[in-house]
């Protein structure tokens, strides 16, 4: 058989100390070792043994190659395992950071505005309020709560000093119609006296508007006694439709310059008030639109006053509109309706705090607000 042929590669490993075991036949095994001992000399052993044996070798070798391999391969996976579950814990880590500090800001800042309004509230500002959350938890309707109690606080703070107001205004006014009624009677009736005995036609004149200005003062006199002597209502089943129809009909008799309309004042709508009462509140609502009507130039002999009826679920609304030109631009809504406030050149300003205490003790709203070429007046009553 021909030899086996050795390789420069295998003589270059056998140079380097290492023992080559090579063959290219099956049925047998080569060593080659350089010997130490001799220069350039190499020993070439070779020995037959059983081609099967030789194939287990070269199996026991390729798994032991592939075995090696795998293990390479499972540090590498073990590596990239922990450098991946390194990255994960990390990304875990920052998203809960993240989430906390979320939900930290979630929770920490309503609390955190929660006490700046309370402290704002404390030094007497009522007007601010919590910014309200989205969320629908007990955070939210703690908020919500709050707001409504800051609210609620407003308003009897509001209405304290509105009572505080009036009650100061009652004191004025009984003693100013105290003091002013007590020499009325007599310089009106001394008036009366002159005219009758003057025969001076210019002199009678005189007479007759220090009467006239008289009757003015004692208007204005009963409407102080009206308010500061204003009795608590004594309430009964009233035809409330009646009740105003018969009012437009007195008015629209003695105004026939103005056009009265009325709305749903033929179907019957009882309501629970002071006859009396109520209806010095329409009274003086309605001369409040003649008067506006007689003031208004472009308007004098093309007057309108509508005053309307209807019920709406549990409460009765009374709607007075006239085109008497409307309430001047700068009037203040939270102070028309107080006492001695007035946008008439002559009047006390009574008026319209009569009606709102009537009505307030009626347990309704009266609203007045401008509309278009004039004044629309709205009261809103329970139904019985």
């Amino acid at each position: 058989t021909t030899p086996d042929l050795i390789t420069d590669f295998e003589l270059f490993e056998a140079d380097r100390g290492e023992i080559i075991l090579t063959s290219k036949r099956k049925d047998r095994v080569r060593a080659l070792v350089k010997l130490k001992e001799v220069q350039n000399t190499y020993l070439s052993i070779g020995r037959f043994i059983d081609p099967q044996l030789v194939n287990q070798i070269d199996s026991i070798k390729e798994q032991s190659r592939a075995y090696k391999n795998l293990y390479e391969k499972r540090k590498q996976i073990e590596a990239n395992f922990y450098i991946v579950f390194i990255l994960m814990s990390l990304l875990i880590l920052l998203i809960s950071i993240l989430v906390g500090l979320l939900f930290a800001d979630n929770f920490i800042n309503p609390i955190t505005n929660l006490i700046k309004t309370s402290n704002k509230i404390k030094s007497g500002n009522l007007s601010v309020r919590v910014p309200q959350i989205s969320s629908k938890d007990e955070m939210s309707l703690l908020i919500k709560t709050f707001n409504e109690m800051t609210k609620m606080l407003k308003i009897q703070k509001s209405e304290l000093k509105k009572q505080e107001r009036n009650a100061a205004w009652l004191d004025i006014a009984k003693r100013i119609a105290h003091e002013i009624k007590n020499p009325l009677t007599p310089i009106q009736l001394s008036a009366e006296y002159l005219k009758n005995k003057l025969k001076n036609k210019k002199d009678k004149i005189y007479a007759n508007t220090i009467i006239k200005k008289v009757d003015v003062i004692e208007s204005m006199v009963n409407e102080f006694s009206n308010f500061a002597k204003l009795p608590k209502p004594k309430f009964s089943i009233i035809k409330l439709n009646k009740l105003c129809y018969d009012l437009v009909l007195f008015y629209k008799k003695s105004n026939n310059k103005i056009t009265f309309t009325t709305k749903n004042l033929n179907k019957d709508l009882y309501a629970k008030i002071d006859e009396l009462q109520f209806s010095m509140v329409i009274s003086n609502l309605i001369k409040n639109s003649i008067e506006s009507i007689t003031e208004n130039k472009n308007v004098r002999f093309n007057g309108k006053i509508d005053l309307s009826i209807y019920l709406k679920k549990s409460n009765i609304y009374v709607k007075i509109n006239d085109n008497g030109g409307g309430l001047p631009r700068n009037y203040q809504k939270n102070k028309i309706l107080e006492p001695y406030v007035t946008t008439k050149k002559s009047g006390t300003g009574l008026g319209l705090a009569i009606v709102q205490k009537i009505v307030h003790e009626h347990n309704g709203k009266f609203y007045i607000d401008n509309i278009k070429n004039g004044t629309s007046a709205l009261i809103e009553i329970p139904k019985t």
